[in-house]
């Protein structure tokens, strides 16, 4: 078995106040990714991101105008990898 592979996604673009649902289904390639995501630290000025109630769904809140990304972890028995989300807000 090979760790996942992330796939790349594009930019996020949002507004002050937007909320944008984040779909992680298409997100990494790979199997048993089961042992689930890690959301890894975020700009708590310009974004809020919040996971929901399934373990592959995120919710990324615009809060200050400016650029910022965030990492999201894959992670199964062969070991972990990081996909970069680039957020726009305006």
């Amino acid at each position: 078995m090979q760790k996942p592979t992330a796939n790349s996604l594009p930019e996020i673009q949002l507004e002050v106040g937007d909320i944008h649902t984040l779909s992680l289904a298409n997100a990494f390639s790979g199997k048993f990714i089961q042992q689930g995501y890690t959301l890894n630290r975020f700009d708590p000025m310009h974004i809020s991101v919040t996971s929901t109630d399934r373990n592959d769904i995120y919710r990324i809140t615009a809060l200050k105008p400016g650029t910022t990304m965030f990492k999201i972890i894959a992670t199964n028995p062969a070991g972990r990898t990081p996909l970069e989300v680039d957020v726009s807000i305006t």
